[in-house]
Formats: C-alpha cells, sequence, structure tokens
C-alpha cells in the first residue's frame, strides 16, 4: 500500500487498556473494537494533477468553455463504478486479549475482512 494513503494507529489508548488489565487479580478478556469514523474522511487530503496535451489542429478560443451533460454524466457513471473501492477503511477490526491473573496470555487482532466475511 502506499506510505501516503496510510497512518499508524495511537496505541496510547490501546496501551492504556491492556496496563489496565495487567494486575494481579485480573482473569479475563479485553476486547477493543476499532471503529473508523465517517468525520475520518474529512482529514483526507486529495491533491489533484491536471495535464493538458495541447493539440495544433484545434483552436483555442478565449471563451469559458462549459462540460457537456453527457461528459459529465459519463464521467460521474464512472466514478460511481468505484464506489466501493473508494472507502477508508482500517484493516484491524477488533483487538482480543486474555488474561490470567493479570499476565497476558494470548493476543489477537482480527482482521476487517474476516469480520465483514462474518456478517
Amino acid at each position: 500500500m502506499n506510505q501516503k494513503a496510510q497512518v499508524e494507529l495511537p496505541l496510547d489508548r490501546i496501551d492504556e487498556a491492556l496496563i489496565s488489565c495487567a494486575i494481579p487479580g485480573f482473569w479475563g478478556e479485553l476486547c477493543v473494537d476499532v471503529t473508523v469514523l465517517p468525520t475520518a474522511a474529512l482529514e483526507v487530503e486529495f491533491h489533484c494533477v491536471r495535464k493538458t496535451i495541447t493539440q495544433t489542429s484545434i483552436v483555442k478560443s478565449d471563451v469559458a468553455i462549459v462540460p457537456s451533460n453527457e461528459r459529465v454524466n459519463k464521467t460521474r457513471a464512472k466514478l460511481s463504478e468505484y464506489r466501493d473501492k473508494l472507502r477508508l477503511e482500517c484493516p484491524v477490526a477488533q483487538i482480543r486479549a486474555l488474561f490470567r491473573d493479570g499476565h497476558l496470555v494470548t493476543f489477537e487482532i482480527a482482521e476487517a475482512s474476516v469480520m465483514r466475511a462474518g456478517i
């Protein structure tokens, strides 16, 4: 995956939750559900670069040209085809840790694709 298209999850809150279970007498499981909020998409930056090829056979006018409805509709239809791929998602859906008397026994990470398949 492109390094620009990913960021590390802040581990401090997960660390705090794990440490809170690492105490004598704690027998049980810690589940941390990871949810990507819709507001996360507002933090994504898009850098668009438009490159133009000049054709000498076409005379360029100084009048502003407005895209036709046909061209706009074809462009929007093509973008809609890729709507499912243009999503912000975290590969981690859940973290599970099992403790026995405050000692970490198991640590598992459930991936989102596995969780989605179970639905």
